[in-house]
């Protein structure tokens, strides 16, 4: 849980090699980060990097993206 303000990071590195890798492929317009959260009240949301303009969007529950859902 995050109180407002808070911030976890959620990946890092100190590797030059695997920095550069990862901006790579965070540049690239075929890669796209989908996530999900909800609040302490279950108000959950969805939202993705591929369509910055949108707001994230209100979901009953997050959904599960399982293994598939990490593909590089």
């Amino acid at each position: 849980m995050l109180t407002p303000g808070e911030s976890v990071t959620l990946l890092q590195t100190r590797d030059r090699a695997i920095v550069a890798q990862f901006r790579a492929v965070v540049a690239s317009p075929d890669t796209g980060l989908r996530f999900c959260y909800c609040s302490i009240f279950n108000d959950c949301w969805l939202r993705d990097s591929r369509d910055e303009a949108a707001d994230p969007r209100r979901v009953e529950v997050c959904p599960d993206f399982g293994e598939a859902g990490f593909r590089y």
